[in-house]
């Protein structure tokens, strides 16, 4: 299968300000080593809400520690 045309099914849930959220790692280290190790330091931290950011794409700045 071709890398490019696999497509991850992944629920999307919004969060709203104040809210304590936690990182679940979305990838391998095999897939995405970049990643897996960016996500991995935040392995097991409580993060909060502090901004919702709905344009041009849903994110979210969350403080963590």
């Amino acid at each position: 299968m071709n890398k490019l045309n696999h497509v991850k099914n992944i629920q999307t849930v919004s969060y709203e300000m104040g809210e304590t959220v936690y990182v679940l790692p979305t990838c391998t280290e095999e897939e995405d080593p970049e990643s897996f190790y960016y996500f991995k330091q935040f392995e097991k931290k409580e993060g909060v809400i502090l901004e919702v950011i709905e344009h041009p794409r849903l994110q979210y700045r969350v403080k963590f520690g």
